[in-house]
């Protein structure tokens, strides 16, 4: 009997020229691939890299479509400017394979706010904690604030 391989979704987030914009810009799309190494060649296959400025993120997603933008600015928080610890540990659910422990060190040394008596995450610091931790991977010197 043929085993069944299962296809996973992969999100591929990039900056670089797109050509249609005339400009350098994020942009992103998602491939279904059965291993991330697959999916890494899937995208590089769409020709959509080639003027990539960066190494892409490329990372499985689970639980929720779209980029990972979209999920981290229309997640629901009690404050406009961020996530509270609650908030943090309800959107860390949706990647059951996260690595908890890379996106905890991304977040340490953050610069926060507090408002009333809440320390609050920006949007941005969550965007790059989820990668490092969806990447199994330390945050880079560009992505320290």
């Amino acid at each position: 009997m043929k085993e069944t391989v299962k296809m996973k979704k992969y999100q591929v987030e990039y900056y670089g020229w797109i050509p249609s914009y005339r400009d350098f810009d994020s942009d992103d799309f998602t491939v279904e691939a059965t291993s991330l190494k697959e999916a890494k060649e899937k995208a590089e296959a769409t020709g959509k890299l080639r003027f990539a400025k960066y190494d892409p993120h490329i990372y499985e997603i689970s639980n929720y479509s779209g980029s990972l933008e979209g999920l981290v600015n229309n997640f629901p928080t009690k404050h406009k400017e961020g996530f509270i610890t609650e908030e943090i540990d309800k959107i860390i659910q949706l990647f059951p394979n996260i690595n908890v422990g890379k996106f905890d060190s991304a977040l340490d040394h953050n610069t926060i706010m507090v408002r009333d008596g809440d320390h609050i995450n920006y949007h941005c610091d969550i965007i790059t904690a989820l990668r490092c931790g969806l990447e199994n991977r330390d945050i880079n010197l560009s992505e320290w604030d």
